[in-house]
């Protein structure tokens, strides 16, 4: 209970929010608690997680790191990178360092592919050697292991949104902001020379024509709650999935959902 007494006026967790996505909250603007005014922040508890996670992943964006372009695969295009989700991208950078490691095992999840740990040390110790060893490898129980591994995250600053427990469950979710958190503190890709800039060329804002009609949908229907978050228009509806959310967000029980095809994909975590 002492959980929810401290945080129950939402100072706490504004200040949480500004420490995950700095600059979200403008602490002028917050009503600090009196006897007679204790709830006008309460309306930010109630989407807390799900902005954390979307303030991350925002940053992971190739347009504020360039040096993401090094993640092409052999004969794709820039065009091709730049319609993969977030989380697409993370796990492209997580595979890039577990290469460049020489360790064999590769992640295409969030979830059972990092619940041993044995990945999660591997990155680690690529990104900060000096500060992160291997010795959780040669811990068998993955209790102990995942503790070994958060205390190597927590030495370079990254332990927060994720637990133990969580991580040897394979929840998606916590281990998803996780990795976004130490893409965006410690992305470690070399930037790109004056030769690969032209060889990748530039990406430009969203200015062309369509593009910035199509970011404004993506925000309206981000703000209806659908469920994975929009990050392509075009990738993202393809389905029809998202579209009938929107539908049943304005027409509550408009949508028949017994009657929808779901397709067999790895649909991206959701945000």
């Amino acid at each position: 209970m002492q959980l929810f007494d401290e945080c129950h006026d939402g100072l706490i967790l504004c200040k949480i929010l500004n420490d995950s996505v700095p600059d979200t909250i403008d602490p002028r603007v917050l009503n600090i608690p009196t006897a007679l005014n204790r709830f006008p922040n309460h309306r930010e508890q109630q989407h807390l997680p799900r902005v954390i996670r979307r303030g991350l992943l925002a940053q992971v964006d190739i347009k504020l790191h360039p040096e993401l372009y090094r993640l092409c695969k052999e004969g794709e295009t820039v065009d091709e990178l730049l319609r993969l989700t977030p989380d697409q991208i993370l796990l492209r950078w997580f595979n890039y360092h577990l290469k460049a490691a020489g360790w064999k095992r590769r992640v295409n999840n969030f979830g059972r592919d990092v619940s041993d740990g044995e990945n999660y040390t591997i990155l680690l110790n690529q990104l900060k050697p000096d500060e992160c060893s291997r010795a959780p490898l040669q811990t068998r129980d993955l209790r102990q292991r995942a503790e070994q591994v958060l205390q190597n995250a927590a030495a370079i600053g990254c332990h927060k949104y994720l637990t133990p427990a969580s991580l040897v469950a394979g929840n998606p979710r916590p281990n998803l902001v996780f990795v976004a958190n130490l893409f965006n503190t410690w992305p470690c890709l070399a930037p790109l020379d004056e030769q690969e800039v032209k060889d990748y060329g530039m990406v430009e804002d969203f200015d062309a024509e369509g593009e910035r009609e199509a970011r404004v949908f993506i925000l309206w229907l981000n703000s209806l709650g659908i469920e994975p978050g929009m990050f392509n228009l075009v990738e993202n509806i393809k389905d029809g999935l998202i579209i009938f959310q929107a539908f049943n967000k304005i027409l509550p029980g408009s949508v028949v959902w017994r009657h929808v095809s779901k397709p067999k994909r790895d649909a991206p975590i959701t945000v």
